[in-house]
């Protein structure tokens, strides 16, 4: 809902009026797929998802849904092509990041991502690094052959979810050699077994879609998942050090990544074997991202 409504049985004096949607002044084609509105802070701001078309869609200005091997990220301007300085880069530290997903699609082998990185990447020159595809990403694990800061908040099918900083060697927002590909990672199996799975035996049935939320503070990351009553809760990377590492990445500003991605068994058992699922990835299912809030 688009719109903020206060309604009062009986006067109580002076009220609000209803918040309208907000209009989009940009053109929004080519590399920019669809403009989505994003709550920040209260206020529901315009911003715009970047991506391949035809395998990206928006619906409502507030559901992104990716097919397999898809990725987009979000913007502050409606471009029509790539440049450095059009993401929209989020202050996190102390804030609280929520949005809906919908894993029922995705299978075992899959993975459904949302994460945040330093874009743009840097080349050891110090300016900004388009990269191998030309979209100026970058991520812990030199993705594109640029690396930077990386925060996975949800590496996740129907089975499990895993939450994953990355720290680099250098700051963000300047060239940097090397980062932690491995991170300080919290598997939601480990934390609990019972905490997420598809069925009614699960805390949170991913059959159904949930509240994703996570907390970024200065000593600890927070992760709370909500369905109807009930909720699952977890710290992610219990080590202090490496947390406040992170601070710098995300005080700097992070942009805000979605893809979906996956293959064989062999090769993504590292997210999700501990659960006994079985097989490759089915990769006709769909990840699904709505009601994006920063608070």
């Amino acid at each position: 809902d688009l719109y903020t409504k206060y309604a009062c049985p009986v006067s109580l004096g002076p009220t609000k009026e209803p918040t309208k949607s907000p209009t989009t002044n940009e053109t929004c084609n080519g590399d920019c797929v669809a403009p989505v509105i994003i709550k920040e802070n209260g206020q529901s701001m315009v911003r715009y998802v970047m991506g391949d078309s035809t395998m990206v869609k928006v619906e409502n200005q507030n559901k992104i849904i990716l097919q397999h091997n898809a990725q987009v990220q979000i913007a502050a301007n409606g471009s029509s092509a790539y440049g450095p300085y059009i993401f929209q880069e989020y202050k996190l530290l102390g804030k609280t990041l929520s949005y809906t997903v919908d894993l029922s699609s995705i299978g075992c082998s899959c993975n459904s991502a949302l994460y945040l990185v330093t874009m743009p990447g840097y080349g050891s020159n110090g300016q900004p690094a388009p990269g191998q595809y030309g979209t100026y990403y970058c991520d812990a694990n030199d993705v594109g052959g640029e690396w930077c800061w990386e925060f996975d908040i949800q590496e996740a099918n129907k089975y499990v979810t895993a939450t994953t900083p990355h720290s680099c060697d250098q700051p963000p927002g300047g060239f940097i050699s090397n980062c932690d590909r491995g991170g300080c990672g919290t598997n939601s199996h480990n934390v609990d077994g019972s905490g997420i799975g598809p069925g009614g035996n699960y805390k949170i049935n991913t059959e159904q879609e949930f509240r994703y939320s996570i907390s970024f503070e200065s000593s600890s990351i927070n992760v709370v998942l909500t369905q109807g009553s009930n909720t699952f809760s977890y710290q992610a990377c219990n080590n202090g050090g490496y947390i406040s590492n992170m601070q710098q990445a995300l005080d700097y500003g992070m942009v805000i990544v979605m893809s979906y991605w996956g293959n064989t068994y062999d090769t993504m058992k590292w997210l999700d074997d501990m659960t006994g699922c079985q097989g490759d990835c089915d990769t006709s299912g769909q990840a699904i991202f709505s009601d994006i809030e920063i608070s």
